[in-house]
């Protein structure tokens, strides 16, 4: 055969058709499948990081509330207070404060200085770990830009950037060497009124940084950007613009001096959000070192079918129809080959029924591929989903009044369940007024666990006035009345103890009643009661009826003297508690 025979031979064309189509696929494959799974490690790094990031700010979240709880138990100290608010300068107090404030600083290795500033007097107190406590008369904190945004914005507390820590006690204030970010909260007579006292809390920010960079790899920037969207800590050393986002998490793409950057990003709950950079030629070429390789491999693999078929089929053309459909038919189960057109009934239309049929193999295995891969996706999602939840103890609880369910002991559950949501209602930090309805059902759940401590020895009643379960009241002010009546209230022969709760609306004052039926206070210990409660001060020697005190002290020191308690109480007859504020209504 010549040449130009040979070239238009059916053998050479089905040869040179069967080349190209297979190429076509082997090339189309290829950059499908690198796309895919270029696509699917994109996403799925997006995915994990964000949900690693996000349980980071978690972390970095509970990590800043430790400072603000710290700060908030100086403040509901009601010694404390009460010697700021009545400006006592007496050795017994001035010593008194100085102990509570060392507590507060040697309670956390991180804490390096404290600074307690008394606005009326401009008395600045100044701690550190390595110099003794002084005093000094310092009215430029005053002056200070976060002093004048928690006045002006009404804000309990201002976290300050890590920069280098300023003392107050020089004139004028002198830059220290070390880094610190600095706490300061608020002390005022009432939730809007001037400020008393601001404690400053200076604190190493090592750890705050090591969190920070808890998800961070290399190649990777992270920013932690404040509440007015001024960066708090960043890791990138250019000025990046990060855009504003209303979403809790999320991630988008951003341009910068000609590069694009994957922001990853999940607010935490203190008005900080995290932020981590990633460049994204860093991410492509991570996810093109992976997805090359395999998708290389599936085009060479389909290269070296085709290397090993094209002489078979050449050789296969040259021989009859019926020793090509045989080997076609012995082959045609393992290997892999493209859907052809078919036309007649020949050997050439078996020859292209046979490719239909390999094609429809390499459909099922690129179809099982991305099954697998879509299952080991959420098994990976599944997996962050069951990470351990920072609310230890409530989950412990719930977890146990679970079990109760199993074993059928519901009554047990109910128990643990009101227990639990004590224990969280307790634990709410950022609230100092709460609704009456949400002081109501707090002390509903409380007389339910006392109720089965006591059993029929136990009665507990309501009376609330309609239209008024949205006043404001401040947070866990009946309980400890409450506590009072059950622990004095009983004595011999009393079957069971009355404690009602009763709750009105008298022109703009809300009036709220407490009685029991218990054994009462004697007319000596009543008079002394009832004296320091109108003379708004704290009696030293109250030994008993903490409970009345605290809540007196803490009513005082929101409402000053708008408010007043009066105690009416007959031996073995009962006791009266009659609390009188202000009328303030949830906004």
């Amino acid at each position: 055969m010549d040449r130009n025979k040979r070239y238009h031979s059916i053998a050479a064309k089905l040869t040179i058709l069967l080349v190209l189509t297979l190429l076509a696929i082997v090339v189309a494959t290829s950059i499908f499948n690198y796309k895919k799974s270029f696509n699917d490690l994109i996403n799925e790094y997006i995915q994990t990081d964000l949900a690693l990031i996000d349980q980071n700010s978690q972390s970095i979240g509970n990590y800043l509330n430790q400072y603000a709880t710290l700060s908030n138990s100086l403040f509901l100290d009601y010694s404390f207070t009460s010697n700021i608010l009545f400006n006592r300068t007496d050795s017994a107090s001035i010593l008194e404060n100085d102990n509570r404030l060392k507590q507060i600083l040697f309670s956390n290795e991180n804490i390096l200085n404290l600074t307690l500033y008394t606005s009326e007097n401009h008395s600045l107190y100044s701690l550190s770990r390595y110099f003794s406590s002084r005093i000094s008369d310092n009215s430029q904190i005053q002056d200070s830009e976060w002093y004048h945004k928690m006045e002006n914005e009404n804000l309990t507390y201002v976290i300050d950037p890590i920069s280098k820590r300023v003392d107050y006690t020089y004139t004028p204030p002198l830059e220290k060497e070390e880094d610190v970010f600095t706490y300061h909260r608020c002390f005022r007579r009432n939730p809007k009124g001037e400020i008393l006292a601001v404690l400053s809390l200076s604190i190493d920010p090592t750890a705050l940084i090591n969190l920070c960079k808890a998800s961070k790899r290399e190649g990777e920037e992270i920013v932690l950007i404040g509440g007015d969207s001024i960066p708090f800590y960043s890791s990138f050393s250019e000025n990046f613009s990060l855009s504003p986002h209303n979403e809790r998490k999320g991630y988008y793409y951003q341009n910068f001096e000609g590069k694009t950057y994957l922001v990853l990003y999940s607010q935490i709950d203190n008005n900080f959000t995290l932020n981590k950079i990633v460049p994204f030629d860093k991410l492509n070429r991570q996810a093109m070192e992976t997805a090359l390789p395999s998708s290389l491999t599936g085009g060479l693999f389909i290269a070296a079918v085709i290397i090993v078929l094209l002489p078979v089929i050449t050789f296969t053309v040259t021989k009859p129809l019926k020793q090509i459909t045989k080997i076609i038919e012995t082959m045609g189960d393992a290997d892999k080959f493209p859907k052809v057109k078919v036309k007649g009934n020949n050997e050439l239309a078996l020859l292209g029924n046979k490719f239909n049929e390999m094609s429809d193999k390499i459909e099922h295995l690129i179809t099982s591929e991305v099954k697998a891969k879509l299952a080991q996706k959420n098994a990976q999602i599944v997996a962050l989903q069951a990470q351990i939840n920072p609310h230890f103890m409530s989950n412990t609880l719930q977890s146990i009044g679970n079990d109760a369910i199993l074993c059928g002991h519901d009554d047990i559950y109910e128990k643990i369940s009101s227990l639990t949501d004590l224990i969280q209602y307790g634990y709410r930090a950022d609230l100092q007024m709460v609704p009456l309805y949400e002081e109501l059902e707090y002390i509903q759940k409380y007389m339910y666990l006392q109720k089965n401590r006591f059993g029929r020895r136990l009665d507990f009643y309501m009376v609330i006035e309609e239209g008024i379960s949205s006043c404001l009241i401040p947070k866990l002010v009946l309980q400890p009345i409450l506590e009072n009546s059950i622990e004095h209230g009983y004595y011999d022969g009393l079957a069971s103890l009355k404690v009602t709760v009763e709750a009105k609306r008298k022109d703009n004052r809300l009036v709220l009643t407490l009685w029991d039926n218990g054994k009462g206070i004697s007319p000596e210990q009543l008079s002394e009661i009832n004296q320091w409660l109108s003379l708004y001060e704290v009696s030293v020697n109250m030994s008993e009826h903490i409970g009345i005190r605290n809540v007196f002290m803490r009513l005082l020191l929101i409402f000053g003297r708008n408010v007043s308690i009066r105690c009416e109480s007959d031996l073995y007859e009962g006791t009266k508690t009659i609390l009188d504020i202000p009328v303030i209504k949830e906004e």
